[in-house]
């Protein structure tokens, strides 16, 4: 039978295994939760960082639509244009200038492992690129007389401005996707936002399939009409579609009245310009206004697009943050938790080594 000394022995040394058991035990079980929270606030800090990110190449490819207006504009004018109107141009190349290079910061940053990350840098070149070749042709046409300014020359010209936007849906694309990939229930949001702008691209669109005809005040071509339908058919698309992503958003009031605002003057008072136009390029081709001046009437109503997507934006924006609070408040009351569990266990083996000491 073993004796007292050597018994006490064999409980202290068992105490001490169970107390570094117990020990390990919490620590693995503590850190794994606030491993979990630290998870959740920096997915929920990359998603608001992400949001504001896609907001900035949103702007990008908003200034460049709002660019074609004035762009147009100076494309139906004559020699010279007039002073505003070489103003007003002058004004939205700054602005998407600006808005170009805070894209560009945003891409900066090299990303080797990630493909679609270097895609859509790639891609943000050839817009800067194809930017700049459309604004000199631009600026050719309008220095010529307008008698010389053929149709097709025109077209070519839109079409360069057109063929811009398109360039920046990689970058579209791989932000919109890192930030549903941090924060999922940002998704209709973020759809939506795109959605949205793509809504506008369409429309800006429809506006610039008028300018050869509106500048030499002719009959719409048979080409033209085709691209007409075809864009009015993908707008009445994403019209749908819009429509159920703000509904699936559960949208703030702000939205809701930015969507109705939407229906109200760009599927209303916009559509009835853009059907007085096509009845007059169907038939005499006299329109009673040129370029500039059509886009004076139509930009603004359809410039109301953009509020829906900022509230949405917005929205998502928002989310992020709360989720972010969220989150830094559960990883507040873990670590909490885990020294106050840390104190108790410290206590409970004090007191047990003292009632216990051979």
């Amino acid at each position: 039978m073993p004796n007292a000394p050597e018994s006490g022995m064999h409980l202290s040394s068992l105490r001490r295994f169970l107390s570094g058991l117990l020990i390990l035990t919490t620590a693995l079980l503590a850190g794994r939760a606030a491993l979990a929270e630290w998870d959740n606030y920096q997915c929920a800090a990359a998603a608001q960082n992400g949001v504001a990110q896609l907001r900035l190449a949103l702007a990008a490819a908003e200034m460049v639509s709002r660019e074609r207006g004035p762009a147009n504009g100076m494309l139906g004018d004559g020699t010279p244009p007039q002073p505003q109107r070489r103003l007003a141009l002058a004004e939205a190349r700054a602005r998407t200038d600006s808005a170009f290079s805070d894209l560009q910061r945003v891409l900066a940053p090299a990303r080797d492992d990630d493909t679609r990350w270097q895609l859509a840098g790639a891609q943000f070149k050839a817009a800067q690129t194809a930017l700049r070749d459309a604004r000199a042709e631009v600026d050719r046409i309008a220095a010529l007389a307008q008698p010389e300014r053929e149709p097709e020359a025109l077209r070519a010209a839109v079409r360069g401005m057109v063929a811009v936007v398109p360039l920046l849906a990689p970058a579209l694309s791989v932000l919109a996707d890192n930030t549903q990939r941090d924060q999922p229930a940002l998704a209709n949001e973020v759809q939506g936002a795109r959605l949205v702008a793509e809504l506008r691209e369409y429309a800006g669109l429809l506006g610039s399939h008028f300018t050869a005809a509106l500048t030499r005040q002719q009959p719409l071509t048979s080409d033209e009409r085709s691209a007409i339908d075809r864009t009015r058919g993908r707008i009445d698309q994403l019209r749908f579609l819009v429509a159920l992503q703000v509904q699936a958003t559960t949208a703030s009031p702000a939205t809701s009245q930015a969507w109705q605002a939407v229906g109200e003057r760009y599927f209303g008072q916009a559509q009835q310009l853009v059907d007085r136009v096509i009845a007059a390029g169907q038939s005499h081709g006299q329109y009673g206004m040129d370029p500039a001046e059509f886009a004076g009437r139509y930009v603004p109503d359809m410039n109301t697009m953009f509020a829906v997507r900022d509230a949405l934006l917005t929205q998502a924006a928002s989310r992020a943050a709360e989720q972010r609070v969220a989150a830094g408040l559960a990883l507040l009351l873990v670590a909490i938790g885990v020294a106050l569990l840390a104190a108790v266990l410290a206590a409970t083996l004090a007191l047990s080594r003292r009632r216990y000491r051979p």
